[in-house]
């Protein structure tokens, strides 16, 4: 079972913003991740638990995380 701490939401936050992809997250996401985030911080001990939920934020983590080398490896990899 994966668990999404409010540590670890943040870290991916700001490193989402630092490299710019929050900024091509649509809106839903964003709010999403927002609404995650205030979640996991209400008490230092809570995370999200549920598998649906963190199978979603786990995929805007990784587009958060995403670089431009690996844009590039994964269009000429899935291409050829």
């Amino acid at each position: 079972m994966h668990l999404l701490s409010y540590n670890d939401l943040f870290a991916s936050f700001k490193k989402g913003l630092g490299n710019g992809n929050w900024r091509h997250l649509k809106i839903r996401d964003k709010a999403f991740y927002r609404a995650a985030m205030e979640y996991a911080k209400q008490n230092e001990r809570r995370c999200v638990v549920n598998g649906t939920l963190v199978e979603k934020l786990v995929g805007l983590i990784e587009k958060l995380k995403e670089t431009n080398g690996m844009r590039i490896f994964k269009r000429g990899f899935f291409s050829s």
